[in-house]
């Protein structure tokens, strides 16, 4: 799910929201590579994966997600149906 996006009575079309999604799972990714090897990265982008994922659910092992296709990824965000 993706809040906090729209104005009050508003809402967004189906493709706003494959875009948000692909977006999220773009930062996921990208949290979990910092995750699985911080000292690659610098602490600006350190400190953004930590943040992050106190606000978004990540993978509990950041290394197995990365190994995933990018269409299993995408069943992990979506979850189960």
């Amino acid at each position: 799910m993706i809040l906090g996006i729209g104005n009050d009575g508003c809402g967004i079309n189906s493709s706003e929201h494959a875009r948000g999604m692909v977006a999220k799972l773009d930062l996921i990714v990208r949290a979990c590579k910092v995750k699985a090897s911080p000292s690659d990265f610098s602490a600006y982008t350190v400190e953004f994966a930590k943040r992050f994922g106190e606000h978004w659910q990540l993978p509990s092992n950041p290394m197995e997600f990365l190994g995933l296709s990018d269409e299993m990824k995408r069943c992990w965000l979506i979850g189960p149906l």
